[in-house]
């Protein structure tokens, strides 16, 4: 039962985007997903006593963004939210790298015991695959309408992330430092 509540606080809300985009229009979209978002989060934290990194960051861009965009009437600053959340965890993945910190491993180490070759693999490919992403995103958004762009995110990004997930399991197979070590 906490897994699905946990699934829904994370899902939820951009299912519920989607279905008034797809109903009412982008604005109202919007402001469904700045309300919605929030109480994702809060919901995750009501089970977990935490939140999620990505999840709490995809919040408050949510808010910023949205605010934005209702704001100057222009739902463009919206759309490119995700292009930017894209290069803010390419940059903060690939900085640290530059400057000889692994935050990957910093987020996952807890669950995850690799080598250190590993942890810079995933990073790596990580950091790659936010930047596709993001390039993703703004050729989606300025290229098709606000509705097949809202669509993408639910059926496209998350798709592509879970697959991308999945294609980079060999590189923690092949790292994983047993426990018995």
């Amino acid at each position: 039962m906490q897994q699905l509540l946990r699934m829904a606080a994370e899902i939820g809300p951009l299912i519920i985007f989607v279905t008034i985009l797809n109903r009412m229009g982008l604005q109202n979209a919007i402001i469904s997903l700045m309300i919605t978002a929030p109480i994702g989060c809060a919901v995750y934290w009501f089970i977990e006593r935490k939140v999620p990194y990505m999840l709490f960051v995809g919040a408050i861009l949510v808010l910023g963004f949205g605010a934005a965009a209702i704001y100057f009437e222009n739902e463009n600053i919206f759309k490119m939210k995700p292009t930017i959340a894209y290069l803010f965890f390419a940059a903060i993945l690939g900085g640290g790298l530059l400057f000889g910190k692994n935050l990957l491993r910093h987020l996952l180490g807890m669950v995850l015991k690799l080598e250190d070759q590993g942890w810079r693999m995933l990073t790596i490919a990580w950091t790659l695959f936010f930047l596709a992403m993001a390039v993703l995103n703004e050729y989606i958004w300025r290229n098709y309408s606000p509705e097949f762009w809202g669509n993408f995110k639910l059926f496209g990004f998350i798709p592509i992330t879970l697959v991308f997930g999945l294609a980079v399991t060999p590189i923690i197979f092949k790292y994983k430092i047993d426990e018995e070590e």
